[in-house]
C-alpha cells in the first residue's frame, strides 16, 4: 500500500497537481491542506498557463474528504474545522481560470 500525497510538476507551462489517497475517495484534512497550498502556488506562477488535477494510483478520481473524519466530528468546532477545509479547496478552484479537472490517463 502507497503512503499518501500531494505532489506537483511544471511542464511546458501546465501544472500538474496530483494527489493520492489509499481511501480511494477521501483525503484527509492534511492532504486537503497540501493539495490548496499547490492549487495556490501554480495559480500565482506567472509561468503557469494551465493546472491539471490528477488522482494517482489505478483507482477512481477523489470524490471528496475523509468520511472517517466525518463521522469523528464531536462538536461544533471541530465540525467547522472539516468543513472550512473542503471549502478553501473549493474556493481555489474556483477563483482560478487555470483549472482543468480530468481523470488520470494511465
Amino acid at each position: 500500500m502507497s503512503k499518501p500525497y500531494v505532489k506537483q510538476t511544471i511542464v511546458n507551462n501546465i501544472s500538474y497537481i496530483e494527489f493520492y489517497h489509499p481511501s480511494q475517495n477521501s483525503l484527509p484534512g492534511e492532504l486537503l491542506q497540501k493539495l490548496e497550498y499547490f492549487i495556490k502556488k501554480a495559480g500565482n506562477h506567472q509561468d503557469v498557463k494551465v493546472i491539471v488535477l490528477q488522482s494517482g494510483g489505478d483507482r477512481t478520481f477523489c470524490a471528496g474528504a475523509s468520511f472517517k473524519e466525518l463521522v469523528n466530528i464531536s462538536d461544533e468546532d471541530s465540525g467547522k474545522t472539516f468543513f472550512f477545509r473542503i471549502c478553501k479547496c473549493d474556493q481555489c478552484n474556483a477563483n482560478l481560470s487555470k483549472v482543468n479537472n480530468r481523470k488520470n490517463s494511465r
